[in-house]
């Protein structure tokens, strides 16, 4: 295939050197219609910490007068595409001043600066699905589904060629995480056929969201090698299959103590009480995407009624078997869909539990 061709021939490149001390700083960013993005340019030196990266800039073509969004380094991670000393610096964003389209990343830290003291956590479990280049379900039969419905449970964490389609590149994606210095935590071969799911955190505070973007920035980028489509449309198969989510895990500093199982309950109550708020922000498009999963309720709750139980995977809030015997840990939120921005899920969940807002 013509990206096998052209993988092999760049590997013949990766040894090279540069002349000086020269770093390519790949910049990545979520632009104004909530894509993820990225562009690389050359430092004459080696940054250790976002603050010595030098800011750049994007165009958009919204407003031809005033087109430039400045990209702000909040987070640098090794690149484990171009290696050697290689970087790439996770950015937000700004336009004349004032934060820029989607990427949600400065209010998220206004919202969990402000809680500072209770030093929230959070863990993200980001499911996605695999395409064909021609957007069918990668290695599904082109006239067809496969032969067991997804009822039947043998997909979840399945393993031999039947059951698990795209391996190769699920672990491709984590081991140049942990190349990268992501704190992904693991994964699995999912519900659905082709459908996968990769666990990031725990990361304290806005921190969850540089390690999505680039973790997801890193997936896509696999992508591109093995000739793969990954999507994360929260229903990308019609039918009855599974959607896409991103499960978002939760604990405050009193949670994870001894007895914290109040304060767990404390927190589902206040989640209780701002269900619309919560949609709203757990969905890349305001909740028209997310819907159209959670509605179909397959291994997920719905949108009508809010709910929790322990082991539940039908409820809004899950608290995990083992939290449950321990008395302390975290709860699970699973409502966020796959494409959600993770700065504004974080900054939603902040401002419920600990902020009462």
């Amino acid at each position: 295939m013509d990206h096998l061709k052209l993988q092999a021939a760049f590997d013949r490149y990766l040894d090279l050197e540069p002349q000086g001390y020269e770093t390519v700083a790949t910049y990545i960013f979520v632009d104004i219609c909530n894509n993820l993005c990225a562009k690389a340019r050359t430092l004459d030196f080696q940054p250790e910490a976002p603050e010595e990266v030098p800011k750049w800039s994007y165009g958009v073509g919204d407003d031809l007068e005033d087109s430039d969004v400045t990209l702000i380094p909040a987070a640098i991670f090794k690149d484990p595409f171009l290696r050697k000393r290689n970087i790439l610096v996770v950015c937000e964003s700004s336009r004349a001043g004032k934060p820029c389209g989607p990427n949600g990343r400065a209010a998220c830290k206004a919202t969990i600066d402000r809680c500072a003291d209770v030093k929230i956590m959070f863990g993200m479990e980001q499911e996605y699905t695999l395409l064909d280049s021609d957007g069918h379900p990668f290695a599904w039969p082109k006239n067809g589904h496969p032969t067991k419905p997804v009822d039947s449970y043998v997909y979840m964490c399945g393993i031999g060629s039947d059951r698990a389609h795209g391996r190769a590149l699920s672990d491709a994606h984590y081991l140049a995480c942990l190349y990268a210095g992501v704190k992904i935590g693991g994964t699995n071969a999912e519900a659905t056929p082709s459908q996968w799911e990769y666990q990031i955190g725990p990361c304290e505070g806005v921190t969850i969201g540089d390690h999505m973007l680039a973790a997801r920035y890193i997936l896509l980028r696999c992508s591109e090698d093995f000739g793969v489509i990954v999507t994360f449309d929260p229903k990308p198969i019609e039918g009855p299959w599974t959607g896409t989510g991103c499960h978002v895990n939760v604990s405050t500093e009193e949670m994870r103590e001894e007895g914290g199982m109040v304060h767990i309950l404390e927190a589902i109550h206040k989640l209780s009480l701002k269900t619309a708020e919560h949609l709203a922000a757990y969905d890349a498009n305001g909740g028209r995407d997310n819907s159209r999963r959670l509605e179909a309720e397959f291994f997920c709750p719905n949108t009508k009624d809010f709910s929790w139980g322990v082991a539940s995977r039908r409820a809004s809030i899950r608290i995990p078997r083992l939290v449950s015997d321990r008395g302390c840990g975290y709860f699970e939120d699973r409502r966020p869909a796959s494409n959600c921005n993770p700065y504004l899920v974080a900054q939603r969940m902040a401002a419920t539990i600990c902020l009462d807002e």
